[in-house]
């Protein structure tokens, strides 16, 4: 894949994320016009970035987009990658890609920006099995499991009084107090009947440090018949593929020299 299709995924993440305010804000007045000048910007055909699109889409409420096949690891890490940039920072971006992807003197930030998408090898390993991002059904998965926990549908060995801690960073969405142990569970949701999870790197270490008190709680079937499947101590009844690839951030230095300059030292 160029460099030109590689962008593309992240414009096309940009798009789908925002929808109509990421047109205004670009200056196209639709969509045709859009796939059309961000063709051109990156020189691939204007169909590519509808595509593109329309994956992103089943992650966002504006389309449908392509919820009956599975989701590449390409959209994946893209959404991955990006989905805690605001509006601004992202567009900024997006405007960088745009006004620069054939310029030498971005190849290096253009790189950096597409380096989350996999390799041809992660690609041929990946070939077999759907895979979902962390943000697709998270919050919906969350709720189930909780709402079942609470009415009692889903039973522990024994009542457990249940803790949401999905915003504390912990490394797992609940805590669970019986009276004879704690239970921490991480929950995963899948929109469909089957398909694949995502553990983050701290999930996992946690997963490996709890051993039989941590459970994976798997919501599959989310959007019509849920459906709850507990797998305990996951770090030892599981064998996952372990994958590094490199975060995106965006900062603005200063240099000592401007410092020295404006402030007279």
């Amino acid at each position: 894949m160029d460099k030109g299709h590689k962008l593309a995924h992240i414009v096309a993440y940009y798009l789908s994320r925002f929808d109509k305010e990421a047109l205004t804000n670009l200056g196209y007045k639709n969509d045709k016009e859009a796939w059309a000048r961000i063709g051109e910007a990156l020189d691939i055909k204007p169909n590519y970035i509808k595509f593109r699109r329309d994956e992103f889409d089943v992650v966002h409420p504006f389309r449908v987009g392509w919820n009956k096949r599975s989701m590449p690891l390409r959209i994946i890490r893209t959404i991955d990658a990006y989905e805690n940039f605001d509006e601004l920072t992202l567009r900024g971006l997006i405007q960088d890609i745009l006004e620069n992807a054939h310029n030498t003197e971005f190849d290096v930030e253009m790189e950096v920006l597409s380096s989350v998408l996999p390799s041809e090898k992660e690609k041929q390993k990946r070939k077999i099995g759907a895979y979902t991002t962390r943000g697709i059904t998270g919050k919906k998965a969350e709720a189930e499991f909780e709402w079942q926990v609470t009415t009692g549908q889903l039973k522990f060995s024994e009542e457990v009084k249940i803790k949401n801690v999905t915003n504390e960073g912990c490394g797992y969405d609940f805590k669970l107090t019986g009276k004879t142990q704690t239970y921490y569970v991480e929950v995963k949701g899948m929109s469909t009947v089957s398909g694949g999870i995502v553990f983050t790197d701290k999930e996992w270490r946690t997963a490996r440090q709890k051993g039989e008190k941590y459970y994976l709680a798997i919501v599959s079937n989310i959007e019509k018949k849920p459906k709850i499947d507990l797998i305990k101590n996951p770090a030892l009844s599981t064998k996952p593929q372990k994958n590094v690839f490199t975060v995106v951030q965006v900062n603005w230095s200063i240099s000592e020299k401007e410092l020295k300059t404006i402030c007279n030292v």
